[in-house]
């Protein structure tokens, strides 16, 4: 990397005010995947296949939002001077806070209106959130690299990041089960809708917090501090050397590895989030837990999270990146297996417990290195850092909305959230789709073997105009 690159400094301080920038994202995420479908189904008395296609429409939205932001953050110079990345984390921020709250405020509890009038009210919201949620994801992501160009660095705030993930989600599991109290049913209802009034208002006031103590505390490197040194013509070779050079998005399309690493995220994206979504589903159907426990089974999931992504770091230097991001799909194989075989009866269900062990465990290990191997790719090429980030989310927020569509196609519930017939379909969904995204993951982890991910390889490059030699803005086409 460029010897010339200046970070900011390594402090306790700087790392935490970084890992916190993501905490509203966080807790509206967790909410967004793991309640959205059951609040809509057993609340607001949704259909289940327009909740389902609200969800795809928001995940579309994301989807298309990724990339526009992606490319705009890394073309522009910010708001006002304020930082490119920070400009646009702020601006989605402010969408957040002021779409998100609306979602899970039924304001169809005096009447009750068709579902295809209630996905009319809810779109524009969804919208408006999914906008913003891509501008603070790919603004927030963008950051490590251009904060630091060293690979243990990355790896903290990569770790940091995670960590307050799962500290925003285990709040927002906290909080429900405290809510929902000692309540003995096992399905949501319409009673329920003060439940996740008080949640979202909740999550929505620390998440603002949070974002003050980011953009108060976080400093922004001048990009003009990570511009390339200036090469001569003799010094671009034709494969490997291009670490001085600006990577453009055209660039990047010309990469394998980029696509290697996009599929990876996106497997990673589909284990973790379709199980979260899930969970809540499988819980009163297949193995006919009380509501309280759509709180306390995700609650562990998490809570393994945490445990295991302070293990990481470690166990990624011992053994390296992909025999890390490999042990990570070993465990979620485990999980899927002993879904499989959980029962109903009274003793057999609670083994829904180490299941659930073994599913945040293996989500959070893969979930750390496929972020880091993304950061590897990028590596010194920063100029383009939004992009690359904002096309591994194109994947996977298209691809979960895609799998959660056709997944609510196929829902034997209708609109109730739980029914007899959803024994055997939630639990299929619990051990197949993440065992088979693993599968998948897989693959494409093995086809990385013996790369150095950080590695460009480029065609020689035509005679750089005079003009951008003088500017040190050559470029690889």
């Amino acid at each position: 990397m460029s010897e010339s690159f200046e970070g900011v400094h390594r402090t306790v301080c700087n790392i935490i005010s970084y890992g916190v920038g993501h905490v509203l994202n966080d807790l509206c995420a967790s909410m967004w995947f793991t309640y959205l479908l059951a609040y809509l189904q057993g609340v607001v008395e949704f259909d289940s296949y327009l909740a389902g296609c609200l969800l795809l429409f928001g995940q579309i939205v994301d989807a298309i939002s990724t990339p526009f932001v992606g490319i705009e953050s890394d073309a522009t110079s910010g708001f006002f001077n304020y930082g490119k990345r920070k400009s646009w984390h702020l601006l989605g921020c402010i969408c957040v806070a002021l779409s998100y709250p609306f979602i899970f405020c039924n304001v169809f509890q005096s009447y009750n209106p068709s579902s295809t009038a209630k996905f009319i009210f809810y779109a524009p919201l969804v919208a408006i959130f999914q906008f913003g949620w891509a501008s603070c994801q790919i603004s927030h992501l963008s950051m490590i690299p251009l904060l630091t160009n060293k690979d243990s660095f990355r790896d903290e705030l990569n770790a940091c990041r995670y960590i307050f993930t799962v500290l925003s989600n285990i709040t927002v599991y906290c909080l429900i089960w405290i809510l929902l109290g000692n309540d003995k049913e096992s399905a949501l209802t319409p009673s329920d809708q003060k439940v996740f009034t008080y949640l979202v208002l909740i999550i929505v006031g620390i998440g603002i917090c949070c974002v003050i103590f980011y953009h108060v505390g976080c400093k922004e490197p001048s990009v003009n501090r990570r511009m390339s040194k200036l090469v001569s013509e003799s010094q671009i070779q034709t494969s490997t050397d291009v670490k001085n050079l600006k990577v453009t998005p055209l660039m990047w399309l010309k990469q394998r590895k980029f696509y290697q690493i996009s599929v990876i995220y996106m497997c990673t994206r589909l284990i973790i989030n379709i199980s979260q979504t899930y969970l809540t589903m499988y819980l009163p159907n297949s193995v006919d837990l009380q509501k309280k426990y759509i709180a306390i089974i995700p609650l562990v999931v998490f809570v393994s999270s945490l445990v295991n992504s302070f293990l990481v770091k470690y166990i990624d230097k011992a053994i390296g990146r992909k025999l890390t991001f490999l042990t990570g799909l070993l465990l979620i194989a485990g999980s899927s297996t002993w879904f499989m075989f959980i029962c109903k009866e009274i003793g057999c269900n609670k083994q829904v417990f180490g299941a659930a062990v073994l599913l945040g465990a293996g989500g959070s290990t893969l979930l750390i290195e496929s972020l880091s191997l993304t950061a590897d790719l990028i590596g010194c090429h920063t100029e383009s850092g939004a992009f690359v980030y904002g096309s591994m989310s194109f994947t996977d927020k298209l691809s979960n909305g895609v799998a959660v569509m056709i997944i609510q196609l196929y829902n034997p519930c209708g609109k109730l959230h739980k029914c007899d017939a959803g024994a055997a379909y939630f639990r299929d969904i619990m051990v197949f789709v993440p065992a088979g995204s693993a599968a998948l993951a897989l693959l494409f982890l093995l086809s990385l073997c013996g790369d150095d991910v950080g590695n460009l390889t480029v065609k020689k490059r035509k005679k750089a105009t005079e003009e951008d030699a003088l500017l040190g803005n050559e470029t690889i086409s």
